[in-house]
């Protein structure tokens, strides 16, 4: 609500990065008005708060831990800080980021100050947190090729977290999910549909018009990736001779 009232355009980021590094902000200047013990100026406070959360996701540790183990990561002041702060929480014997997006957030602050972005990309339990990043570089399409180059389905995610990119920077994503679900349509695609039409009924389900309106509603965020997907489910019904759309796509091993 604070920072809505006080955005100047009257609108909230549109990325998750850009909201919780306003948010937190607000947050940590509130506790310098209360002379909350274990206050730092905030860079400081962001700094050990980004290192807690990449090393948390980077071990795969649990979301909480013990006040023991937090008072040896980051200090007791600033434990105490941070739970006033409500940037960490307390739940029963553990504590805690008060939430998933507020310990992702931190991990990507973390991540932009050296971490190799295309490696990360490689791995599923980084993606939300590129995905914040994002909307906390100074320049989101060359940070989103360096994601491209690891993971296509990652960078996907960061073009639609992030609706400036340069049109160029979004084709190239599209280019490359055209690219590799190429092969898809042509062989397991192509082989699994035949298998399940081998006992599944035709429908007038099925049509071409109503398989067009399901992808079109399926992605709501970037006309060029409208466009790769229908593109891409016209010639797999085409190639595929098929009906019953819906329930393949439902049941399909590829996802």
């Amino acid at each position: 609500m604070v920072l809505f009232v006080n955005a100047p355009d009257g609108e909230l980021p549109h990325n998750v990065g850009t909201l919780l590094r306003d948010l937190v902000k607000v947050l940590w200047e509130r506790e310098l008005t209360r002379e909350t013990r274990g206050w730092v100026p905030y860079h400081e406070a962001e700094e050990r708060f980004s290192e807690l959360a990449y090393q948390m996701i980077d071990e795969g540790a649990s979301v909480a831990a013990s006040r023991q183990t937090l008072r040896a990561a980051i200090g007791e002041d600033l434990l105490h800080a941070g739970l006033s702060a409500s940037i960490l929480s307390e739940r029963g014997h553990s504590i805690q980021f008060s939430h998933q997006l507020m310990q992702e957030y931190f991990a990507a602050v973390r991540t932009l100050k050296g971490a190799p972005i295309t490696g990360l990309a490689r791995r599923e339990k980084w993606r939300e947190v590129l995905g914040t990043a994002v909307g906390l570089v100074s320049d989101p399409d060359d940070f989103v090729g360096e994601v491209l180059a690891g993971s296509v389905v990652t960078a996907a995610h960061c073009v639609a977290l992030w609706p400036d990119l340069r049109e160029d920077t979004v084709d190239r994503v599209v280019s490359q999910i055209v690219a590799e679900l190429d092969p898809l349509v042509r062989t397991s695609l192509e082989a699994s549909f035949a298998r399940y039409m081998e006992t599944a009924t035709f429908s007038d389900w099925g049509s071409r018009e109503m398989a067009n309106d399901a992808l079109r509603n399926a992605v709501d965020r970037r006309d060029q990736l409208k466009s790769a997907l229908r593109e891409m489910g016209n010639m797999a019904i085409e190639r595929l001779g098929a009906s019953r759309v819906r329930d393949y796509l439902r049941h399909s091993p590829s996802g």
